[in-house]
């Protein structure tokens, strides 16, 4: 199992790590289904989630606790009870192993998929997650392989729970490549729309620093910069236009500023 730090701030949390640091007893750590929830009654937690050994915990100076807990298996809730402040729960437990899967071949396509998946994920993740992968890829059972990517990658509560309440570990490697897979496409999809976002801003960037510098050769030279194009840039980032629309008034403006004044050209533009 993967050791697992986290903070914990609320009393009736406290209060429970307490009890089982005086009488050496398991902790069940569930989550909650809506977050944003200050005091989520029984009704609010998932029934899924893990029996954990307290290895170690300390309080901060401002009140919290920070706690290192190490899996032992997962656990579904059948009942929650409330003694004193700490919130007890009737944990039944379960493991399921390999011994009735047979299919060596398949077991192994199923890893190595999920490692290509993995590794096709994190090529579109901003941080750099190599270590994951090789850790990943030391990993030979494929429900640890399942839960150590989950907790390391997936960012959705949800997407971690679901992977959380699967007890067969093939079906629980079968799932995770799904969601891996949706989770790319959404990646990829996020930075084509960022990557054309930046390529627009990139340009309109470029016409503003090419315009200063115009200006400053024009004023180099003792011409008037203070002419008709520049009053239509002026008007042009003020008009709240896309920007795809101030790109190509911009480009008008431009050739404006370029055209003799008496030119048809020119005339139009300027009517």
């Amino acid at each position: 199992s993967v050791p697992l730090s986290f903070e914990v701030e609320r009393d009736v949390s406290v209060a429970a790590l307490v009890t089982v640091s005086e009488s050496d007893m398991y902790v069940f750590l569930i989550c909650q289904k809506d977050l944003s929830i200050d005091n989520p009654s029984p009704d609010d937690l998932y029934e899924t989630g893990t029996v954990c050994k307290i290895k170690q915990s300390v309080k901060t100076p401002e009140g919290s606790v920070q706690v290192i807990a190490e899996g032992v298996c997962r656990g579904v809730a059948l009942s929650f009870t409330t003694v004193g402040e700490a919130l007890f729960a009737e944990v039944m437990t379960k493991t399921v192993t390999l011994d009735s899967f047979d299919n060596s071949f398949k077991l192994e396509a199923l890893m190595s998929e999920a490692l290509h998946s993995l590794e096709k994920m994190l090529s579109y993740l901003p941080t750099d997650s190599s270590n994951i992968l090789l850790t990943a890829k030391t990993i030979k059972n494929p429900g640890q392989l399942a839960d150590f990517i989950a907790s390391g990658v997936f960012i959705k509560v949800e997407d971690k729970q679901e992977i959380l309440e699967i007890f067969e570990p093939v079906k629980r490697l079968e799932a995770l490549i799904v969601i891996m897979e949706k989770e790319t496409k959404l990646l990829k999809l996020e930075m084509k729309i960022h990557r054309k976002v930046r390529d627009a801003i990139d340009d309109n960037q470029r016409d503003y620093y090419l315009r200063e510098q115009l200006k400053v050769i024009q004023g180099e030279l003792g011409i008037d910069s203070e002419d008709e194009a520049d009053e239509y840039y002026d008007r042009i980032d003020a008009s709240g236009f896309p920007d795809d629309i101030k790109y190509k008034l911009y480009k008008e403006a431009t050739r404006l500023a370029k055209s003799p004044y008496g030119s048809p050209e020119a005339t139009v533009l300027r009517n």
